[in-house]
Order: structure tokens, then sequence, then C-alpha cells
């Protein structure tokens, strides 16, 4: 479980670019142990606008899942999903930034993670899951779970 617990958000964040990216860049600068981040974009189309933020493209499950749950502690609200394209998956986390702005931070792991989700699907994670990942042996790439 992933707690919520002291965290405080505006009621209107600044949903510009600019407000955006530094919400993001002052949550980067006050947890400096989250995993680095191999990009960072802003979606104005999203209802409300957000960040999307793709983690280093190391695809190792425990290396994502720990990447995650990193991501989770620091974030109000936080939930995780699992998703597929016709050629990956990928697993997310969103929540919001003390700032009250919407993130979601997500990377691919080895389509052998969740063989049965079909392409274009969209589900929620367990935290438990995501726990049971992080505790594989570091060098798993997954595969059926």
């Amino acid at each position: 479980m992933v707690s919520t617990e002291g965290f405080t958000h505006s009621a209107t964040p600044d949903t510009t670019v600019s407000g955006l990216l530094v919400a993001l860049a002052r949550h980067l600068d006050t947890h400096r142990e989250l995993p680095e981040l191999t990009s960072a974009t802003v979606v104005r189309y999203a209802t409300p606008s957000r960040v999307q933020a793709q983690l280093d493209s190391d695809t190792r499950l425990p290396k994502v899942a720990a990447g995650l749950l990193s991501w989770a502690g620091t974030l109000a609200e936080a939930a995780a999903f699992a998703w597929r394209t016709d050629y990956s998956t990928h697993l997310e986390v969103t929540g919001r930034l003390p700032e009250g702005a919407e993130v979601l931070v997500y990377t691919g792991v080895d389509t052998g993670v969740l063989p049965d989700l079909a392409v274009g699907a969209r589900v929620p994670l367990p935290w438990a899951t995501l726990h049971a990942w992080a505790a594989l042996p570091a060098s798993s790439r997954g595969g059926a779970a």
C-alpha cells in the first residue's frame, strides 16, 4: 500500500507547460532518490493537463517495479496500471505532485509480463504485484505473471 499521508496540493495547479515542468523539476529536486527519467512531456490535450515521464529504458522487471514504487511513494492519490500496445507492455504510476499537478510515470517491460493482457487494454495493477516484482532477482526480465 502507498501512503498519501502528509500530502497537500493546491486546488488549482498551474497547468501551463512551464508550470507543469517547474512542478516536476521541484519534485525531482526534493526527491533526489527517484530513478532517472529518460524523458518528460507535458500533455495539454489531456483533461486535466499533466506531465508524463518515462523511466530509464532498463526493462528488467525488478528495477522497473522498484522505480515505479519509489515514484508512488512520493505522489498523492497514487495508482498503478498496466497497458498493452501491439508490440509492448507498459507499467505506469499516476498521481499528483505536491503542487497538485497530475503526473504519469511509465516504462516498458518485456512482453512476457502479463501475457494475457489484450492489446489496447489498460488495467489496474495491485501494489502487491509491484512489490512482488521488485523482490525478484535483479537480472529477471519477467515472464508470465
